[in-house]
C-alpha cells in the first residue's frame, strides 16, 4: 500500500516536472520571437529615420504690379449719398457780392473750358479683351504673369544659399525683364506664400514679393516665356490653380 502511495506521488511529482519544463520552454521560445520582432521593427524604423527627407525647393516670385490709374467707380449707395449731402448743403449757401466774384475766374476761357472731355474709363483693350497690355481696367491693380513649360506664374527664381527672398525675387524681375522702366520692392519679407508637390512630385515653396511699377513699361527678355498678361486678381483663377489663385487674391 505504501509502495503504491509512494509510486503515485513520484508520477504526479514527474508529471508536474514534465508541464512546468514544457510550459517555462515555451515561454522562454515566445520571449525569444518577441525579442526578435522587436529588434526587426527597431531596424526598420532606424533605417526609414536614416533616409533624410527631401527638402522642398523654394524659389521666390516677382510680383510687380501695375496701381490704379484711375480711381475706382463709387457704388451706388455712396452715390446716393453725395446727391443727398449736396441737397442738404445747398440750403445753407449764400450767394456772394459781385465785387468779389468779379474777374475771378480760372485760367482760360469759358469756350475751352466747356469744350473739354475727359477720357473714357473703357480702353481699346477693354473692348478687345486685349490683356497684354496695360491700357486695361484703369481703376484696378493688375499684376504680370508669365507662361514657361506650358504653365502661367509669376517671375520666379531658386532662393540659394547666399540669398535671401528678396533678393532672389530681385534676381528674377531683372532677367525676365528689361527696357526702361522704374520700380520698387515693397518691404524684405514676403506677402505670401504656397506650396506645391504634395501628390508625389517635386515639392516646391514659392514666396511672393510684391514689386510696384513706377514709370514705364517692362520689356521681357526671358527666352524662356512663351506668353505673358497683365492679369486684375479677379482673374487669376483663368490662369492659376484654385487654391494658390485664392491666396494671391487676398495678398492684392
Amino acid at each position: 500500500m505504501s509502495r503504491a502511495l509512494a509510486l503515485s506521488r513520484i508520477s504526479s511529482t514527474t508529471t508536474a516536472s514534465l508541464l512546468s519544463s514544457t510550459v517555462g520552454r515555451a515561454l522562454f521560445e515566445s520571449s525569444r520571437v518577441d525579442e526578435n520582432v522587436s529588434q526587426q521593427c527597431n531596424a526598420v524604423k532606424y533605417m526609414s529615420s536614416d533616409v533624410p527627407e527631401k527638402s522642398p525647393v523654394a524659389s521666390a516670385c516677382a510680383c510687380l504690379e501695375r496701381l490704379p490709374v484711375l480711381m475706382p467707380e463709387m457704388p451706388q449707395w455712396e452715390k446716393e449719398y453725395r446727391d443727398w449731402q449736396e441737397e442738404f448743403n445747398s440750403k445753407t449757401f449764400k450767394t456772394l457780392p459781385s465785387k468779389l466774384t468779379e474777374g475771378a475766374k480760372s485760367e482760360g476761357s469759358e469756350e475751352s473750358s466747356s469744350t473739354w472731355e475727359p477720357a473714357p474709363r473703357e480702353t481699346l483693350a477693354d473692348t478687345t479683351g486685349d490683356r497684354k497690355s496695360l491700357r486695361r481696367r484703369l481703376d484696378q491693380r493688375l499684376f504680370l504673369l508669365v507662361k514657361k513649360n506650358g504653365q502661367w506664374g509669376f517671375l520666379n527664381s531658386v532662393i540659394g544659399d547666399d540669398d535671401t527672398s528678396r533678393s532672389a525675387a530681385e534676381r528674377a524681375l531683372a532677367e525676365g525683364t528689361g527696357g526702361a522702366y522704374q520700380h520698387y520692392f515693397i518691404g524684405n519679407t514676403p506677402a505670401a506664400h504656397t506650396s506645391s508637390g504634395d501628390d508625389g512630385g517635386e515639392k516646391r515653396m514659392l514666396f511672393y514679393h510684391r514689386c510696384q511699377l513706377i514709370q514705364g513699361a517692362p520689356v521681357l527678355a526671358s527666352p524662356d516665356v512663351e506668353d505673358h498678361a497683365w492679369v486684375a486678381p479677379d482673374e487669376f483663377s483663368d490662369y492659376l490653380a484654385e487654391e494658390d489663385a485664392h491666396v494671391l487674391k487676398t495678398m492684392a
